[in-house]
Parts: C-alpha cells; sequence; structure tokens
C-alpha cells in the first residue's frame, strides 16, 4: 500500500472503529436472556391474547426482581396519556407505552426500560408480570387489576 491510499483508509478505520462502538450496548444481551427466559416461562392469563399480539416492556424492579408490562398496542391512542407523557418529559419509556405506532410499541416488539410506567386500566389488554431473578420463578403474570 503507498503512503496516499494509507492515509486515504485512516479516516474509514477510525469511522467504522466509532460506528462499533457506539452501536454496542454492554447490557443488552443480559437483557435479551432475561426477556427470553421470561417469555420462555410465562403462562399467559386465561383471557389474554396469544403471547405475540402484545408488546413487551421490562424493567428490574424492587426484590431482586424484574417487572414487565406485556401490552396490546392501540392504533388511535387515547391522546390524553401521550400528550401527558410528551408533557412530562416523555422518560423511561412512557412515550413507548402510552403512544400508539410508529411513536408508540407495536405488538410483538419488546423493549427494556429503566423504569416502567404503569397504566391505571386495562383489564387483559395490560398484563402485569413478577419474575424472581433468585428462584427464576415468575411469580405473577395477571390482567391488569387482578394482582
Amino acid at each position: 500500500m503507498h503512503w496516499p491510499d494509507r492515509l486515504a483508509a485512516k479516516p474509514v478505520l477510525c469511522t467504522f472503529a466509532l460506528f462499533l462502538s457506539g452501536c454496542v450496548n454492554p447490557t443488552q444481551p443480559i437483557h435479551d436472556k432475561l426477556m427470553d427466559e421470561i417469555e420462555s416461562k410465562v403462562v399467559m392469563p386465561g383471557r389474554a391474547e396469544p403471547l405475540h399480539h402484545y408488546a413487551r416492556a421490562y424493567a428490574y424492579g424492587p426484590n431482586n426482581a424484574v417487572v414487565a408490562a406485556y401490552f396490546i398496542p392501540s392504533a388511535e391512542s387515547d391522546n390524553r396519556w401521550c400528550n401527558r407523557a410528551r408533557a412530562e418529559g416523555a422518560e423511561d419509556g412512557q412515550l413507548a407505552l402510552f403512544c400508539s405506532p410508529p411513536v408508540g410499541m407495536v405488538s410483538g416488539e419488546r423493549r427494556w426500560f429503566k423504569h416502567l410506567p404503569f397504566e391505571t386500566d386495562g383489564g387483559c389488554s395490560w398484563i402485569e408480570i413478577e419474575f424472581d431473578l433468585t428462584t427464576r420463578v415468575i411469580e405473577y403474570a395477571v390482567c391488569h387489576g387482578e394482582v
């Protein structure tokens, strides 16, 4: 390789290295494994839809647990919840959970959040789940309001 060729290749290699370093989330593989484990063990409540109908949001909860909210996204969400989430800064997944797609989550999608906001209503369109990290057991998976 000639001197000018080596100089031309350096910016490309540096840009590629920066691109790779920015794309890697070190906790993503851990979160993916936890979500896979929970989804393989969860028994959906009797009145619930099949798992793939739900968007699935996860976060670490209290008492060494993972908490999850499985919900059926609405094509036409209640704009009051979405607008409130936007007004409050859309922190920790509020837009993802309370706004309709494409801003919000879609059926079959799953994400990990720092904290989960919880719905005040919803029946089996909103399922609450708690997974104990010590025993590796799902403590509950219930339609909202039945905990």
